[in-house]
């Protein structure tokens, strides 16, 4: 549902699977991009009307920073 929540389809090309796969297993960077994660914040707030607080909201922020679907 967070995939399809962020993007209003399903997932269907191998960065969507990516993403979806970030959002639940979770991704850490081996070098942090600092604009796209802030990026992500913005379009979390957005979507889901609330800031990141929880281990699952920043998977979802991963999700957007680094898997390419967005």
């Amino acid at each position: 549902g967070w995939f399809g929540k962020l993007t209003g389809k399903l997932p269907t090309t191998s960065a969507d699977w990516l993403a979806v796969k970030y959002m639940v297993s979770g991704y850490k960077p081996t070098k942090q991009n600092l604009d796209a994660e802030s990026d992500a914040v913005a379009l979390f707030s957005g979507k889901f009307g609330h800031l990141p607080s929880t281990s699952q909201d920043w998977n979802i922020i991963a999700a957007i920073a680094y898997s390419g679907a967005f």
